[in-house]
């Protein structure tokens, strides 16, 4: 069985949850640092053969990991719920 192949026309797909996860993979077992992640997960919402789920909302959750001390997970559940939701961790 041969594995299909992303590319433009057929970009591969990652969920928010993976994006999660991937963020928790590289800095807990391959010890990354929060900036070298961030760098990494901008390449891939700038790649065009990978769509990334709700990348506005992801994109948006790097801006504020990167200026403030917050865990990237809250980052994102900020961005998903702005808006929605008035938080109030002193660390955004």
């Amino acid at each position: 069985m041969r594995l299909p192949v992303s590319d433009a026309d057929h970009p591969g797909f990652i969920s928010l949850v993976t994006i999660i996860e991937l963020y928790w993979v590289l800095t807990a077992w391959y010890d990354l640092t929060g900036t070298q992640v961030k760098e990494a997960l901008e390449a891939l919402l700038r790649a065009k053969q990978i769509v990334v789920d709700q990348a506005d909302q992801v994109l948006r959750a790097l801006l504020v990991f990167d200026a403030s001390k917050a865990d990237f997970a809250d980052c994102l559940n900020r961005a998903h719920c702005l808006g929605r939701w008035v938080l109030r961790d002193h660390d955004f």
